[in-house]
């Protein structure tokens, strides 16, 4: 109970987080159970519910260079893309072997915790602001390697994509 007292005090002295901005204070691993799943479908559909709220989610992450780190989900391309942040802790919650595969391959289905961010009007994240969300990243919780390659959603091979939960 007083572990409870403590959370709602924490919670209710924490600013909001505007639109648009991140607030000081980054991600950081959260207990499993505390964090709402949300389909990626879902948090495209509507993201200013999420904006600035921690979630799970799960997609389809890739990465072309240095300049494109995003996460899609086939089902619902026309919703758009969401630029990736990883938060400078996430390898405290992250496994390792998570870990790795995040760095050593371009196309990977993961599951993973964060913050989710809107942008405010006329700004972008990413390269050339061209993601109007992202998410910071603060725990891998699963990755599949789908490709060592860089494969965009339309060269992405059909029993991939029929694969993808997007959830």
């Amino acid at each position: 109970m007083k572990h409870l007292l403590q959370l709602i005090l924490l919670v209710s002295v924490m600013p909001p987080a505007s639109v648009g901005q991140e607030t000081a204070v980054q991600s950081r691993p959260i207990k499993a159970l505390a964090v709402p799943t949300v389909a990626f479908c879902d948090l495209l559909k509507n993201p200013q519910l999420y904006s600035g709220r921690v979630i799970r989610t799960s997609a389809i992450f890739r990465r072309g260079g240095e300049e494109i780190a995003e996460f899609y989900c086939p089902s619902c391309l026309e919703s758009g893309r969401v630029y990736l942040d990883i938060d400078e802790g996430y390898e405290t919650c992250t496994k390792p072997a998570n870990a790795e595969k995040i760095r050593s391959f371009n196309t990977v289905d993961v599951t993973l915790t964060g913050r989710f961010v809107v942008a405010g009007p006329g700004v972008g994240f990413g390269h050339l602001g061209q993601w109007r969300q992202k998410l910071i990243v603060s725990c891998v919780e699963k990755a599949s390697v789908i490709s060592k390659y860089e494969l965009s959603p339309d060269h992405l091979p059909g029993k991939v994509r029929r694969r993808a939960t997007c959830k």
